[in-house]
């Protein structure tokens, strides 16, 4: 083979390569993942009636989560990545099993020209289809997806969800304490605990003394609306987790 013919195929493996590993490896960011983790935690560690119940009817689904309320996230994520991973063609060598429980592995012949390999793969692909179809298999989806995958409706960022149920988990503790808190009181219970534990407090609750020679009364009804929203936002995201959905609507 010619140098320069060489160094053309080379070029081109090199750019296939790069395209198909890009279209492929579609792995979710840890940001997301993370919040998900925390909340489906909070939730496990929930008193509601509302939030068990349904974390028993999705519990075969989060089966493989294990039990995250006894490890972090970082901890947590290194076992779960085949879990995120989008599934798709991907190339075997000799000796390596599949991955995907619904998969179809096939052997191709390189010495036979490009369309009749096509084609060949295409009548395999139908036959196949045609099989589970008699079989009374489940139709399977028309594009692959990974086992855990985010909804794709949210109106908050990752650390927006976090920074959320940071919020949540305080209200928790706080009310754990002084279940009758509501209003004002709660508000100051809650900034409480964020100067005892040396925490920042969210800028969206926060009142400063500029805040309050300015605006007064205002300033800590805003503060309060504010941390209602926080509350009801986390709860309604517990839930969606609870059932095998999130961050979903809320």
């Amino acid at each position: 083979m010619r140098h320069k013919d060489r160094t053309a195929l080379e070029s081109c493996l090199g750019k296939l390569q790069r395209k198909y590993n890009k279209d492929i490896v579609e792995y979710f960011p840890d940001d997301i993942y993370r919040p998900w983790f925390e909340y489906l935690r909070t939730a496990r560690e929930s008193h509601d009636p509302g939030i068990q119940s349904r974390l028993a009817r999705s519990k075969r689904y989060y089966a493989p989560w294990s039990d995250i309320t006894r490890t972090t996230f970082d901890e947590w994520i290194g076992g779960m990545d085949r879990f995120f991973a989008e599934q798709e063609v991907r190339l075997l060598r000799h000796g390596q099993p599949p991955v995907y429980k619904k998969s179809v592995v096939i052997e191709v012949p390189l010495n036979k020209p490009e369309y009749l390999l096509l084609r060949d793969i295409r009548t395999v692909f139908k036959m196949e289809h045609i099989r589970r179809q008699l079989a009374g298999a489940p139709e399977a989806h028309r594009s692959p997806r990974s086992k855990y995958k985010p909804s794709t409706y949210s109106r908050h960022k990752p650390n927006d969800l976090l920074k959320i149920l940071g919020v949540y988990r305080v209200v928790t503790a706080v009310r754990i304490e002084d279940p009758a808190l509501r209003g004002r009181s709660l508000l100051d219970a809650v900034y409480s605990h964020y100067r005892e534990n040396e925490r920042t407090l969210p800028r969206e609750i926060k009142i400063t003394k500029a805040d309050e020679e300015t605006e007064g009364l205002p300033a800590h009804h805003r503060a309060l609306r504010q941390l209602n929203r926080y509350i009801a936002v986390a709860k309604n995201i517990l839930r969606n987790t609870a059932e095998g959905t999130f961050p979903g609507k809320h």
